[in-house]
């Protein structure tokens, strides 16, 4: 018992002196702000400069909450529209292929047509990596031109309502989570990117999974990996919208004399291999796809 028991204490101890670092800065500013209001002379002084503090944070918050909204609305120079539209045109008929081929899979299993419904599922991963493809690139531009030069553009968290999938909702939650902890928009961006990155790659996984075993014949109860393949389609396209709407406020942030540098960042990141790729009975159920406009004015839901 005395092992067990010394490897409690340790862990114990450990515990402690993680909470204590993790808080020792707040405690820090607790104890310098009492001593500043028990003096005299400072006490009233330093309550005004705490409310002005309050109030300046406030205030500072409120332009961050519509500031992707204001982005998506700002007019781009000629270059910079002709550069957005061009990526937004790749990355659209990317999935275009992966959206309509999908479609005729669900359509031909709800009139029936299993056996050509299988069929069809088996092209689905290969477009789901081909849509995946462009969307690594995007993001791997950006992260590394924003390192270089340091533009960091306008970001509002990933929502929950807007994804379907458990895995990709506890993403955007934590995403969303993660906006109160981080003290730096730098910190927050490289945040949402690698948080889209780690959803797709989930998202094409969970494709392949699911029209591998559909393709296979081998179950006898099929309908959770139809509903997994649908949920993914939903998921995919609002990660591709994310990511247009990202791409729009990182032009706006940018000056025009970097958007040449960024088309360079943009071809060495297509050139590397992407790093670490990863209810209910079936209804045929349609549902309407987010739009990027609707992510870029998107409110958090209560």
């Amino acid at each position: 018992m005395i092992q067990p028991k010394s490897a409690l204490q340790f862990t114990g101890r450990e515990i402690r002196s993680a909470i204590g670092f993790y808080f020792e800065p707040l405690m820090w500013i607790g104890r310098i702000v009492h001593k500043l209001r028990k003096s005299p002379k400072l006490g009233d002084s330093i309550d005004l400069r705490l409310h002005e503090l309050a109030d300046l944070s406030a205030t500072s918050k409120q332009p961050r909450q519509n500031s992707v909204t204001e982005d998506w609305s700002t007019w781009l120079s000629e270059d910079k529209a002709q550069f957005f539209d061009e990526h937004v045109r790749q990355l659209e008929a990317a999935y275009a292929l992966f959206s309509i081929s999908l479609n005729e899979a669900l359509e031909l299993r709800r009139i029936g047509q299993t056996a050509r419904a299988r069929q069809a599922i088996a092209f689905i991963p290969s477009l789901s990596v081909s849509l995946a493809d462009p969307l690594y690139t995007i993001f791997r531009a950006l992260r590394s031109h924003a390192k270089k030069f340091g533009a960091i553009p306008n970001v509002a968290p990933l929502y929950e309502a807007n994804f379907r999938g458990k895995r990709s909702q506890r993403l955007a939650r934590l995403n969303s989570l993660v906006t109160a902890v981080l003290l730096t928009r730098r910190a927050f961006f490289f945040h949402k990117i690698s948080a889209l990155e780690e959803m797709i790659g989930d998202l094409v996984m969970g494709v392949r999974v699911a029209a591998d075993d559909l393709a296979s014949h081998s179950l006898t109860s099929p309908d959770a990996d139809w509903i997994a393949v649908d949920n993914a389609h939903f998921d995919l396209n609002t990660c591709l919208r994310e990511t247009i709407v990202v791409l729009k406020s990182f032009l706006v942030a940018i000056p025009e004399e970097q958007l040449e540098m960024l088309e360079v960042e943009i071809i060495r990141a297509w050139r590397r291999e992407p790093e670490d790729e990863p209810t209910e009975l079936y209804e045929h159920r349609r549902w309407t796809p987010l739009t990027s406009e609707e992510i870029a004015h998107a409110k958090k839901s209560s």
